[in-house]
């Protein structure tokens, strides 16, 4: 469609755009409705070279916490199967979490101090962010005790002893953004005795022809002429892109744990068929379906949701009016209550990754999409990413619903 193929034109460069200024290198955008396919389309390079292929549906990129809606699908798969329950207490059927301790602050000579947790952590609590997990590459506590410790590996090492942290609250009490879904990965893996990969390749991935989608990046049939480069924000103007590299996001080809929360790499095509496929439910029971898009958090817990959303809405809610609109958690995704204006309905739930791609699932509306790039800001949304996603959304909804 016309609107769409203009839309992501101009916020991508050319193919004789040396300078990639003030648009981003390449992009792509995939949307069904209620009648299926609704568009698809993508504009820009791959890569900072001008002879770079055009970006396309099919151009890889890494996924980043878009990852965790494929990993929370994965496990409630295990649920429907009877393997295990979102509400069992984990802490004595799996051993990484059987002496989990929670950091409560630190001494005057700065050293941790950490008290024995004595909550249960249940699989509703790593889908929903509220089981104290946060993240030690920017929680400020967190940074806090690795430093204290010395700590050589993190979060972003992709291993088990990265992901050894202590909780920053008791499971339940709050809600946090972290590495509940890397944690939840290991549940898996645990219980089915077979890697991510394997897992979601047999129950996932082949069954919707997701082919360009893995953990590991390599192995992407043709991956050397599809992969996009890493495009960073210019220290000196956040409307120039320039060549970066991946290392503190991704540690490579070799790491010992498949990362649940943001280990994936994928394609816009790819990502599109499981978006969709969520949003009818061809992958769970209709129950399991149903409890996916229902508002799973407790009065404290959304409390602490729209706490954090508010001081940092551009982090956590960036893509949801007005601002300060209520909002809760899903299994997976966040969930805005009440209707965003020329937008999405209420119960509808999105999240995006860290190099600033996108997806959203409408249920009321009937409507899922997805947008990908490949932009590091830092942790950060990127503006023009952002102005671009929310010019889609509107366009979907003005045109498409």
């Amino acid at each position: 469609m016309e609107v769409f193929n203009n839309l992501l034109s101009s916020y991508a460069a050319t193919a004789n755009e040396s300078d990639v200024y003030g648009t981003l290198l390449g992009v792509g955008f995939t949307v069904y409705n209620q009648t299926g396919l609704a568009y698809a389309g993508a504009a820009g390079r791959q890569g900072f070279d001008l002879s770079s292929p055009a970006y396309s549906l099919d151009t890889v990129q890494w996924i980043a916490s878009m990852t965790k809606l494929i990993t929370t699908v994965a496990l409630l798969q295990l649920v429907d199967r009877g393997f295990i329950t979102l509400y069992e207490d984990l802490r004595p059927r799996f051993s990484e979490f059987s002496s989990l301790q929670v950091l409560t602050g630190f001494t005057e000579n700065n050293t941790a101090i950490l008290v024995d947790n004595t909550e249960p952590l249940t699989l509703r609590n790593l889908l929903t962010h509220t089981s104290g997990f946060s993240y030690d590459t920017w929680d400020p506590t967190l940074v806090r005790w690795a430093t204290s410790v010395n700590r050589a590996e993190n979060t972003s090492s992709w291993s088990r002893e990265g992901f050894r942290i202590p909780l920053v609250f008791s499971p339940g009490e709050q809600w946090t953004y972290g590495a509940s879904l890397d944690w939840a990965g290991y549940v898996l893996e645990t219980i089915t005795n077979q890697s991510l990969e394997e897992y979601m390749r047999e129950n996932i991935f082949e069954p919707l022809g997701m082919d360009s989608t893995s953990f590991n990046v390599s192995t992407i049939p043709g991956i050397s002429c599809r992969r996009a480069d890493w495009a960073s924000v210019s220290p000196n103007n956040t409307n120039q892109l320039i060549p970066g590299n991946s290392d503190l996001f991704i540690p490579g080809e070799v790491f010992d744990m498949y990362s649940g929360g943001a280990g994936m790499f994928s394609t816009t095509r790819d990502y599109a068929k499981f978006l969709q496929a969520t949003m009818r439910g061809d992958l769970l029971s209709k129950e399991m379906h149903s409890l996916m898009f229902t508002p799973q958090l407790t009065d404290a817990e959304r409390t602490s949701l729209e706490s954090a959303a508010n001081a940092a809405w551009g982090t956590f809610a960036a893509d949801i009016y007005p601002v300060g609109a209520p909002l809760s958690h899903g299994l997976s995704g966040i969930i805005n209550l009440e209707d965003s204006p020329q937008r999405r309905r209420k119960g509808s739930m999105s999240w995006y990754g860290a190099v600033n791609s996108h997806w959203m699932i409408d249920p009321e509306s009937g409507v899922a999409a997805v947008m990908t790039t490949q932009v590091d800001n830092g942790f950060l949304q990127h503006p023009l990413a952002l102005e671009l996603w929310r010019e889609l959304e509107l366009a979907v909804y003005r045109g498409l619903v």
